[in-house]
C-alpha cells in the first residue's frame, strides 16, 4: 500500500539519490585520501573563521571604545590649527587637560564599582559629548583648557569600565579575555591613526575646527548609545549568571551566619574599605609600578617628534607623523602575541619568562634609540639622516611591539585577584601611569635641553632603558604573587 502511494517520479528521485549516495560511498573506499583532506580543509577554515570572529561584547566594547578615543584624540590635531591661539598655547592646554585625567583615574575607579561600568560608561560617555561640544564653542585659553580638562576626566574611566565588563564577563577564561582586551587596544590604535591621518590632513582642509569638535561629541553620544543597547544586556547577563552560580552554591554559603555577611556587604560598599583591600595588597604595588614604567615606552610618542626632529633632520610637519611607527609597533604586538603561551603555561618559570622576553627587548631596542642619538653626533656612516630615521622608526616600533602585552593584557589578568574591587585596581593602576611618566618625561626634558654629558638625547634613552628594566623585575614580582598563592 505504501509503495503503490508514491508516484513513480517521486520513485525514480528516490532511486537517483541512492546512486548518488552508492557511488559517492565507494570514491571514499578507492580514494579516502580526497575526503580526509577536504575535511582538514574544512576544518583549518572553521579555525580560521572562529579565530577571526569577535563576539558581541568584543565588538560592542571595541566600537564604543573606538568612538570615546576618536573624540578625545580629536584635541591632538584640533590645538595646532587654532589660529586664534598664540605659539605656546596648545601646550599649556595640552598640560592642563592631563590634569583632569590624572584626577579622574583615582576618583571615577570608586564611581564606576558603586554605579555599574555599563552605567558608569554611559554617564562619563555623555559627559564627553558635553565637554566635546563646549569645546568648539569656547573662545579663550581657560575655557578650552577647562574644556580639555572636562574631556580628559569623562575619558579616564572608559578604559577601567570596559576591561572590568569584559574580566566580569570572561571570568576564569583566559583566552576570551585576552581576545577582548586585545580587541579593545586594537580600536585604541586604529582610532589614533584615524585622527592622526584621516581628521588632521583630510577633514580640515574642508571643515573648520569647531565643525570637527562637534563632530567629536557626535562621536562619544554614538558611543554612549551603543554601550546602553549592546552592554547593558551583556552586564544583566553576567548578573543573572551570577545568581544562578550562587543559587548552585546556596548549600556553602548557608555555612555563614547573617551578621558576618551583612558585615562583609557593608564593608565592600565602602570607599574605605576598597582602598584597603587594593593599597594594602602588595599586588596592586608590584603592578602599579610595573605599569607606570610600561607606560613610558607606551607613551614614547610624546617625545618622538622632537627626538627625530633634533636627530635625524626630518622636518617638523613630518616628525609628528613619524611617530605612528609607536600606534604601528603597539597593533603588531597585540596581534602576534601568544596570549595561549602564558595562560596554558603549566609552571611559574614559564609564564615569567614568556614576559622577561618581551621586556629584554623593550630595553634593547630602547638602548637602540641611545646608539642612535650618539650616531647623530658623528660623522659616521650611520650618521645618513635618512637610515638614521629608518633605524629610529624600526627600533621605537620594536620598542612598542614589545611592551604592547605587558601593558595591555598583564593588568586585566591580575585584576582577578581582587574580586569586586576590580575597578578601583584598574583605575589605581592606570593612575600610578600618569604619576610615573609625567615626572620621568619632565626629568628626560631637562636632559635634553642642557645636553647632559654632551648628548643629552642619549642619556635620557639610557635612563629609560633602566627604568623599563625595573618594570621588568617589578612584572615578574606581580606573576610571582598573584600565581604562587
Amino acid at each position: 500500500m505504501a509503495e503503490s502511494s508514491v508516484s513513480a517520479p517521486a520513485l525514480s528521485r528516490i532511486h537517483r539519490q541512492r546512486q548518488r549516495l552508492l557511488v559517492s560511498s565507494s570514491d571514499e573506499l578507492v580514494n579516502p585520501s580526497s575526503s580526509s583532506s577536504s575535511s582538514s580543509t574544512t576544518t583549518l577554515l572553521q579555525k580560521w573563521i572562529r579565530a577571526i570572529q569577535l563576539r558581541k561584547i568584543d565588538a560592542s566594547v571595541s566600537v564604543a571604545y573606538f568612538l570615546s578615543m576618536a573624540c578625545l584624540g580629536s584635541i591632538v590635531v584640533l590645538l595646532p590649527t587654532i589660529s586664534e591661539l598664540p605659539p605656546s598655547a596648545p601646550m599649556t592646554i595640552t598640560s592642563l587637560a592631563t590634569i583632569g585625567g590624572a584626577i579622574g583615574k583615582f576618583i571615577n575607579g570608586f564611581v564606576c564599582q558603586k554605579i555599574g561600568c555599563s552605567t558608569c560608561a554611559i554617564v562619563y560617555l555623555l559627559g564627553l559629548s558635553c565637554f566635546s561640544l563646549a569645546f568648539s564653542h569656547a573662545t579663550t585659553i581657560r575655557t578650552l583648557a577647562l574644556c580639555g580638562a572636562g574631556m580628559e576626566f569623562a575619558h579616564s574611566i572608559m578604559w577601567t569600565s570596559f576591561a572590568v565588563i569584559l574580566s566580569t564577563h570572561y571570568g576564569s577564561d583566559g583566552i576570551g579575555l585576552a581576545r577582548g582586551m586585545t580587541a579593545m587596544a586594537l580600536s585604541s590604535s586604529a582610532a589614533s591613526l584615524f585622527v592622526k591621518c584621516f581628521v588632521g590632513p583630510v577633514l580640515l582642509k574642508v571643515a573648520d575646527w569647531r565643525v570637527m569638535a562637534k563632530l567629536g561629541a557626535a562621536s562619544a553620544f554614538v558611543g554612549c548609545l551603543v554601550v546602553h543597547f549592546m552592554l547593558r544586556n551583556v552586564e544583566d547577563d553576567n548578573n543573572s549568571n551570577e545568581n544562578s552560580n550562587e543559587n548552585d552554591s546556596k548549600s556553602k554559603s548557608l555555612k555563614k551566619s547573617a551578621s558576618e555577611q551583612k558585615a562583609n556587604n557593608n564593608s565592600s560598599n565602602t570607599i574605605r574599605a576598597s582602598l584597603q583591600a587594593v593599597v594594602r595588597n602588595k599586588l596592586f604595588w608590584y603592578a602599579g609600578g610595573a605599569q607606570g614604567f610600561a607606560t613610558l615606552a607606551r607613551s614614547s610618542d610624546k617625545i618622538l617628534g622632537v627626538f627625530y626632529r633634533d636627530c635625524t633632520g626630518v622636518p617638523a610637519y613630518l616628525s609628528g607623523g613619524l611617530t605612528c611607527s609607536v600606534t604601528l609597533g603597539l597593533m603588531h604586538g597585540l596581534t602576534t602575541s601568544r596570549t595561549g603561551d602564558f595562560v596554558d603555561a603549566q609552571d611559574l618559570e614559564h609564564k615569567q619568562a614568556f614576559v622577561r622576553t618581551r621586556y629584554i627587548r623593550t630595553v634593547c631596542a630602547t638602548l637602540m634609540l641611545a646608539l642612535l642619538a650618539i650616531a647623530s653626533t658623528t660623522t659616521s656612516i650611520v650618521s645618513n639622516p635618512i637610515l638614521l630615521t629608518i633605524l629610529a622608526a624600526a627600533s621605537s616600533g620594536v620598542v612598542a611591539s614589545s611592551i604592547a602585552w605587558p601593558f595591555y593584557q598583564l593588568p586585566a589578568i591580575l585584576s582577578m585577584a581582587f574580586g569586586t574591587n576590580k575597578a578601583v585596581f584598574f583605575s589605581f593602576v592606570d593612575g600610578m601611569g600618569f604619576l610615573w611618566s609625567s615626572p620621568v618625561w619632565a626629568a628626560a626634558g631637562w636632559l635634553v635641553q642642557n645636553n647632559a654629558l654632551g648628548c643629552g638625547w642619549a642619556v635620557a634613552w639610557v635612563c629609560l632603558a633602566v627604568l623599563l628594566g625595573v618594570g621588568g623585575v617589578l612584572s615578574s614580582k606581580a606573576i610571582d604573587g598573584h600565581y604562587a598563592t
